[in-house]
């Protein structure tokens, strides 16, 4: 399980980016940043026919990469800029099958996406 705060650039090129620059931007904000090699992922989005969650800013996924399951809720995102920040709950998911219902999900998350909710109206 782990439970941190997301933050990430989200950025979108109309035209070629020079690397250099991308670089001494980053460099600027004196930003940690780390390599990815890409991987093959498939997931499956869960909320209700009312879409409850997405008007609640939350978004709850089961991935599956590798062989291995994750249920991931994403909290409602402040931004600043093109600066994205959220507090992302993610726990190991065993079962073939995507939850059903909340109460099948594991207390971590159940309780983080009580909390969204509840504060959302």
């Amino acid at each position: 399980m782990t439970d941190e705060i997301e933050s990430e650039f989200r950025l979108r090129a109309r035209a070629p980016l020079e690397v250099a620059a991308v670089d001494a931007a980053l460099r600027e904000l004196d930003a940690t940043c780390r390599a990815s090699a890409s991987a093959r992922h498939v997931d499956t989005y869960l909320d209700d026919a009312r879409r409850s969650l997405l008007r609640a800013g939350v978004g709850l996924r089961l991935r599956e990469r590798r062989g291995r399951c994750v249920i991931t809720c994403k909290l409602r995102r402040a931004l600043e800029g093109t600066l994205h920040v959220r507090r992302e709950v993610e726990a190991a998911w065993s079962r073939g099958e995507p939850p059903r219902e909340a109460s099948e999900l594991p207390d971590t998350l159940r309780e983080a996406l009580g909390e969204q909710i509840s504060g959302h109206d």
